[in-house]
This record gives C-alpha cells, structure tokens and sequence, in this order.
C-alpha cells in the first residue's frame, strides 16, 4: 500500500521543486538563490576563477564526491560553484547574452 502512495507522492515533490527553482526568476530562468554546503567551515575550498560567471572555472572541495565540480550551462544560464568562508557554494545567474563553454558571454557574437 505504501508504494502505491509514495511512488506518485516523490513525483509531485519534484515537479513542485522543478516548477518552483525555474519559475520563480521573472526569465523563467535559474533563480539566483545562493546555496551554501558547508555551514561549519570543515570544508577546504580553491576554486579557479572566483564567483565570475564570465569565466568558467572548477571548484575543488572534498564536498564534492568527485572532488570538485565545475561551472556549466543550463539553457541560457550558468550554475557558478564557488567557495565561501562557509566553504563551497552555488549559484544560478542568468546570462544576459546566453551561456556558452560553461560561462556567460559578454555580448553578442
């Protein structure tokens, strides 16, 4: 009985999740929402190009199950991994002129 429930039960929490984080920015786009991981300061952090989401960088913190996660494109936006005093973080900027090669561009091509 309890599958019968649970199973539609988690599709309903993540479309719910899935509407709310891409239709809360006015684009339809990321929401800019800053995620922090570490809230106790155990995790080192080094991240190649700081909080720049015009330039694509790596984040490496043993947060990470691979050890580092990269910036990347979703659609025209950019998930920007960067660390904090906290240690490491994500955010979601929407890129004016669209993502490309993991990073916004400065203008139009």
């Amino acid at each position: 009985m309890i599958e019968k429930i649970a199973a539609p039960l988690v599709v309903v929490m993540m479309a719910v999740a899935g509407i709310y984080a891409f239709s809360a920015h006015p684009s339809g786009g990321i929401t800019g929402a800053i995620v922090t991981t570490g809230q106790d300061n155990s995790y080192d952090c080094f991240d190649t190009d700081g909080d720049d989401p015009y330039t694509a960088g790596i984040t490496a913190s043993d947060f990470y199950p691979e050890g580092f996660a990269k910036d990347s494109c979703v659609g025209n936006d950019v998930l920007e991994y960067y660390c904090t005093n906290d240690g490491p973080a994500v955010r979601g900027v929407s890129c004016t002129y669209g993502c490309f090669a993991e990073a916004c561009r400065r203008q139009l091509e």
